[in-house]
């Protein structure tokens, strides 16, 4: 197509850019960096205390196989978990898991275009040799046995046939789209079916031999560890490791191809229009990089909320509107995108291209500009005061693969503080400006999934750039924006605090007059940000089911009204100046609010959720327009295969009463702005045990004040009886059979068992997982690891809170050719429920469940939200600050029936199998 697509600036810019930030940026002196004599990297940050993670980076990806080794960069990654030098077959995963790491969670690998990956997060330093040892052997001493490449390639051909079942969403075809542009070389990461199928060993070997060399390869170790101690030991294993004498690599550095580009949506997307702008490397080596960086995230983000503000004040036929930045390909790329019924591109086009125009022309008010300064400053300031060792060894590996130098956080808070300082508003606005001058830039034009691409397209699509062309270049529109925002309103009314209890030495539990319960995690370290949930039993199962369609849509009905008296655009900005976040959310079994902020913006977040709970109101005019979105969005969804599968699934195990059975597109459409009010009330100015769990650096003496002034203030219309939840599962037992999967050779099969589930307990909690761990290892055995018949089955047991069922699920995707062979075996893995678990099973997966949990003690919000899920139900918070304490107290004879219940003569069972759709 011919390039029509330019995006001119209307005024002068003059070309030189001032610089505000001149200085060099040194290296974070806390990562030590040395040399082998080999070429091998290795980077090592000591972290006292702390656990072990590991990452070996090999930089070499699927652009440098040759033309017949398509997929073959992927399939060594599969094969360092299939037997070594020193781990036969898998017994790397059994001897990690055996330590407690999960496979997924803690031991994993990925590969990409131009880098491998094997990442390892250990809970101390304890197994470093072993681990050290496996990374040797992943880089010179894979078997590579005939009868294991053999094995391995149903797994792979089970992710391909994942891979075949997402990528007709245009974001996958877009990110292709650009691969090819950028790489001369192999682009998709996976192969292809035949290249797989026909894989060659020694051809594998060869990919092996010529890549896999110290020279390309960077050792990333993070944690608790001694410097000198770490370095002879690399040395020992890694030290005869030599570089074979072809090394010349095929990558190159990616190109821009700034030519419009046409794809097609899936059936369950909207058609839509982005702009991807040409990307630059940074280094950030130098003050100008990070200036560079920080202008680009804060452009982004000024850009979306602008957007989106706009569309809500303007009733833009849109669903939904974006502006972001993400590295695309080893480079950090801003994207601008809207999306759009069909027969809404043309106003939907316009709109966008009006709205960049009015911010090139007359850019972003004061307001709007402290209001993303301060944001930016805060997110660079406080960055990484809860990271673990994890953490920081992802941050170099990333910084290693996308050639960027890794920042201390003192130097992000110094850099960001003087940035915010030095850029007013003529230097930001002068930024904006210049970013939405530049002529590189790319336009994709995503079709609707059913739309042809021919000449008539074509010509359509030229059309529509050509029209958003020449409203960019008219001259934007000048906007009335405030420049300040008053203050938030305060409570009327205060309460008191009847009682508080020490839960533990850092947890204390408030009782407030108006019977609000309020647990403080009181977390020293946690740094500025603190973290809050409050909400309620009931949700949508609590409420007449005439009423549950209207529940769904009246958070975001609410949100676009707005709080406190300010209209929606209004209150999001005063949100942000203060750095505080506020979410409402309704769920089956409950509802409520999710809230962060930094300590001294807690007063603000505090108000705004005693108004949301007392004074919140709903707009017609913006329910009508929220209304007309909802819908639109349910309709594709409904009408797409996903959304098809869903309600299948939906329909044959629930009974029409329940709350999962699902609701149509006309029956949102039915919903009037009454019933959203009536639901909104129902659920949160009714009295069902509002509960609010904060954690963060907040002591007893500062929630006081606050409590009583925003919290026991609160007050309810009545007090609603405790909500029963019933899950309305059929109790027939049956098979099911439909076909609304991916189109190709792919088989969905799902075992559902359901049992009848008494008052649920901490115990159960744990126990439930645990069951669920097992099961899917005895899958991952039984259909991946023996028969190479599925990449990754799963299992899980569903037992909602309150709830008077629970669900035991079992679900693997696989080849149409082998789906009985597969069924076979997956019934019997199902049927070995009742068989018991060995010790080895039970100790690992005690392990597993310990790891997994450890992993958020030290981090507030996920603090927060585990104890809102416990203590809102009446479980022991002890459990979320001390697991340990309740997994050394379950027995393997009482894991061992609760699993042996789903088999028993009142479990029902569903085999349920999604055949690929004939549509």
């Amino acid at each position: 197509m011919k390039r029509l697509f330019v995006l001119l600036p209307v005024v002068f810019i003059v070309a030189c850019n001032t610089t505000l930030l001149n200085d060099p940026i040194a290296p974070d002196t806390s990562w030590q960096h040395t040399t082998l004599e080999n070429g091998l990297n290795v980077h090592i940050r000591n972290q006292k205390g702390a656990p072990v993670s590991i990452r070996l980076l090999v930089h070499t990806g699927s652009i440098d196989e040759d033309k017949d080794q398509k997929g073959y960069a992927h399939f060594l990654e599969h094969m360092a978990f299939n037997g070594s030098d020193n781990f036969p077959k898998n017994d790397v995963i059994k001897l990690f898991g055996d330590a407690g790491l999960n496979f997924g969670q803690h031991l994993n690998a990925f590969t990409y275009h131009d880098w491998t990956f094997y990442k390892l997060d250990l809970p101390d330093n304890s197994h470093l040799p072993h681990a050290l040892d496996w990374f040797k052997d992943i880089s010179t001493g894979l078997t590579l046995s005939p009868d294991a490449v053999n094995a391995e390639k149903g797994v792979v051909l089970g992710e391909l046939r994942r891979q075949e079942a997402s990528k007709g969403s245009i974001n996958f075809k877009a990110h292709m789209a650009l691969a090819e542009d950028a790489y001369e070389g192999n682009v998709n990461v996976l192969g292809s079916r035949e290249s797989i199928t026909n894989i060659s060993t020694e051809r594998l070997q060869d990919y092996y031999q010529a890549n896999y060399t110290p020279n390309r390869t960077e050792l990333v170790i993070s944690g608790d560890i001694d410097k000198a101690n770490i370095e002879t030991l690399i040395r020992s294993t890694f030290g005869r490791w030599t570089n074979q004498e072809n090394t010349n690599r095929n990558s190159q550095l990616a190109q821009f191809n700034p030519e419009p580009l046409t794809l097609t949506t899936a059936d369950s997307e909207f058609p839509s229009f982005t702009l991807i702008f040409k990307p630059e490397q940074n280094a950030l080596t130098e003050g100008v990089h990070f200036e560079q960086y920080a202008n680009q995230v804060m452009l982004a983000n000024a850009i979306n909320t602008r957007l989106n503000d706009r569309a809500s004040d303007t009733q833009a036929p849109v669903q939904f509107v974006s502006s972001s930045t993400a590295y695309w390909l080893g480079l950090p790329q801003l994207t601008i995108s809207v999306a759009f019924e069909s027969n809404n591109r043309d106003a939907a086009m316009t709109f966008l291209a009006h709205e960049l125009a009015t911010l090139r022309d007359h850019g972003l008010s004061s307001l709007e500009i402290d209001a993303q300064e301060t944001a930016f400053a805060n997110k660079e300031q406080n960055m990484k005061e809860n990271w673990a060792a994890r953490d920081f060894a992802d941050e170099k590996l990333n910084n290693l693969i996308n050639n960027t130098q890794t920042l201390s956080q003192d130097q992000r808070t110094e850099l960001s503080k003087r940035y915010v300082t030095l850029a007013d508003k003529e230097y930001f606005n002068k930024q904006l400006r210049l970013l939405l001058g530049k002529k590189d830039v790319k336009p994709i034009t995503g079709l609707a999934f059913n739309q042809a691409l021919d000449g008539n397209t074509n010509k359509q699509v030229a059309a529509n750039l050509k029209a958003f062309n020449d409203t960019f270049q008219a001259k934007g529109q000048r906007l009335i924006l405030p420049d300040g925002i008053d203050a938030f309103p305060q409570p009327e009314t205060k309460g008191d605090i009847t009682a508080m209890v020490s839960v533990a030495p850092d947890t204390t539990k408030f009782t407030l007059s108006n019977n609000v319960t309020v647990y403080l995690r009181h977390m020293p370290d946690a740094g500025d940000t603190v973290y809050l949930y409050a909400g309620s039993q009931g949700g949508i199962a609590s409420l007449p089911q005439t009423l549950r369609p209207a529940a769904y849509m009246s958070p975001g009905a609410y949100a676009l009204t707005g709080l406190g008296g300010m209209s929606s655009t209004d209150f999001n900005r005063f949100m942000v100046k203060n750095k505080s976040y506020l979410e409402p959310m309704i769920d089956e079994n409950r509802h409520g609010i999710y809230g962060e902020a930094p300590r001294e913006s807690l007063p603000v977040l505090l108000a705004a959720l005693h108004q949301a709970y007392q004074q919140a109101t709903v707009d017609k005019v913006k329910f009508e327009q929220h209304k007309a979105t909802f819908v639109a969005n349910q309709k594709q969804f409904h009408d797409s295969l996903d959304g098809k599968s869903y309600s299948s699934f939906n329909k044959s195990i629930y009974s029409p009463s329940s709350p999962r059975y699902g609701f149509d597109p006309e029956q949102y459409q039915a919903v009037t702005v009454e019933q959203v009010k009536d639901a909104y009330q129902q659920l949160f100015q009714v009295n069902r045990g509002l509960t609010i769990v904060i954690a963060g650096n907040l002591s007893e003496d500062e929630l006081k004040p606050l409590a009583r002034t925003y919290l026991a203030g609160i007050t309810f219309d009545e007090k609603a009886p405790k909500p029963k939840y019933d899950l309305g599962i059929k109790t027939s037992k049956t098979e099911i059979v439909y076909a609304f999967g991916p189109r190709g050779n792919n088989v969905e099969f799902v075992t559902v068992l359901t049992n009848s589930a008494p008052a649920k307990t901490t115990r159960d909690r744990f126990i439930g997982d645990m069951a669920g761990r097992i099961m899917t290892q005895r899958l991952l055995e039984n259909i991946r690891e023996e028969a190479s018949l599925d990449y990754s089955p799963y299992s899980f047991v569903m037992w909602p809170d309150g709830a008077t069922q629970q669900m035991f699920m079992f679900v693997s995707n696989v080849s149409l050719l082998k789906r009985e062979q597969a069924k076979d075996r997956i019934g019997q893995v199902v049927d070995s429920l009742g068989d018991g678990i060995t010790e080895q099973e039970f100790s690992s997966t005690v392990a597993q469940l310990s790891q997994a949990l450890k992993d958020g003690l030290l981090l507030p919000k996920e603090q927060a939200r585990m104890m809102f899920d416990y203590v809102l139900y009446g479980s022991d918070p002890l459990a979320v600050i001390n697991p340990d304490s309740m997994l050394e107290a379950i027995t393997k004879e009482e894991l061992e029936s609760y699993m042996a219940g789903f088999v028993s003569k009142n479990a029902i069972r569903y085999e349920i199998t999604n055949l690929p759709s004939a549509n």
